[in-house]
């Protein structure tokens, strides 16, 4: 399942009471960033809280969480090893998935004219710039956005983050559901992921990745989170413990 937010409907009180509610670990995590960059953070370790909680019907503030010797984080406790979730967040949006496989996400504002000719050759596979080439101009800027964020969600997934090069990573988006091109790095066994490619707003891209033997039977459960969905209560067991999953 992944869960979406707004960033921008968290009033700075309403941020400061999230951030009474997270752990030391979520708290470390957070103080790295500044300014919007730490209001997606915060947002963003809650809807994990929130995913978690939601897919594996356990209280949200039951979590811990941790990093894995590549940096990604993980869940620590319960579940460790059953549990997995991945966030992501943009200008204007934040977003996490949970799920019992290894899962990967990310999201794009792709009303931003940032990705140049140039860079496109350089993340793109051959196939696909082909097939970008063949679209409308308009459509373009939208459709190097999706490959973009398939990949991110990717090289999430597997755990390597951008260690393997861009390029090598190809989407076939032609025929329903993006197909991950084989002789991707850390593909290992041929079809043993299922992606989606979303648009969950008109400025925003969504992918996801999901390690399910390729089955991909299973539809994407989404549901955007208003800040009066996470409660806020004096005590933390309080917080958490009062919230329905």
């Amino acid at each position: 399942m992944v869960l979406l937010a707004r960033p921008e409907e968290f009033s700075p009180a309403m941020l400061a009471e999230l951030d009474a509610t997270l752990d030391s670990e979520d708290r470390t995590y957070t103080q790295r960033f500044l300014g919007q960059r730490r209001t997606q953070a915060v947002v963003g370790r809650c809807l994990a809280r929130l995913a978690l909680g939601k897919y594996f019907s356990c209280s949200p503030g039951s979590w811990r969480f941790g990093v894995d010797p590549m940096g990604k984080p993980v869940v620590v406790s319960p579940l460790r090893g059953a549990a997995h979730f991945n966030i992501s967040h943009t200008t204007g949006l934040v977003a996490c998935a949970a799920a019992s496989s290894p899962v990967g996400l990310d999201v794009e504002d792709s009303s931003r004219e940032l990705i140049s000719e140039a860079v496109a050759t350089a993340v793109l596979a051959p196939a696909e710039l082909a097939g970008m080439g063949r679209l409308p101009q308009p459509s373009r800027q939208r459709q190097a956005y999706r490959l973009w964020a398939l990949k991110e969600a990717y090289v999430k997934g597997i755990g390597i983050g951008l260690r393997a090069p861009a390029a090598e990573i190809g989407f076939d988006l032609q025929k329903g559901r993006p197909r991950l091109n084989p002789g991707a790095p850390g593909t290992g066994e041929p079809n043993t992921w299922s992606f989606w490619s979303l648009e969950p707003t008109r400025s925003h891209v969504l992918a996801l990745a999901l390690k399910d033997g390729g089955a991909g039977h299973e539809g994407v459960r989404i549901e955007w989170v208003c800040p009066s969905a996470i409660p806020a209560p004096a005590h933390r067991h309080e917080r958490w413990g009062g919230l329905s999953t």
